[in-house]
C-alpha cells in the first residue's frame, strides 16, 4: 500500500489520555469519560475530505478500551462504578 496524501482534521472534544489504532480506526476517549471518539482512517484522498468525528457513549465512568477490529469485530470498553455495600451482605 502506498499512501501519498496527509489529512488534517479539528479535534472538537477535549481529549483523555486513552486513545488506540487499529482495524483502520482511530479511537479517542474524551476527559468526561463517557465518550469515545473515533475515526475510519481513510485508505484513498477521496476518503480523506469525508472523515469525521463519530462516537461512542457510555453509561458509566469509562476506564480503559480495547480494538479488535480485524480478528473479532469488537471495541471492548471497561468502565467502572460505586456500588454501596448491602446490610445483608456485613
Amino acid at each position: 500500500m502506498n499512501i501519498d496524501f496527509r489529512k488534517k482534521i479539528q479535534v472538537t472534544h477535549d481529549p483523555s489520555g486513552i486513545y488506540d489504532v487499529g482495524g483502520g480506526i482511530y479511537l479517542m476517549g474524551d476527559k468526561d469519560k463517557r465518550t469515545l471518539h473515533f475515526l475510519e482512517l481513510p485508505k484513498t484522498e477521496r476518503e480523506a475530505e469525508e472523515m469525521k468525528w463519530n462516537n461512542i457513549k457510555v453509561e458509566k465512568c469509562l476506564i480503559d478500551m480495547a480494538l479488535s477490529v480485524y480478528e473479532h469485530d469488537l471495541v471492548a470498553v471497561v468502565t467502572t462504578c460505586v456500588v454501596q455495600p448491602s446490610c445483608s451482605k456485613l
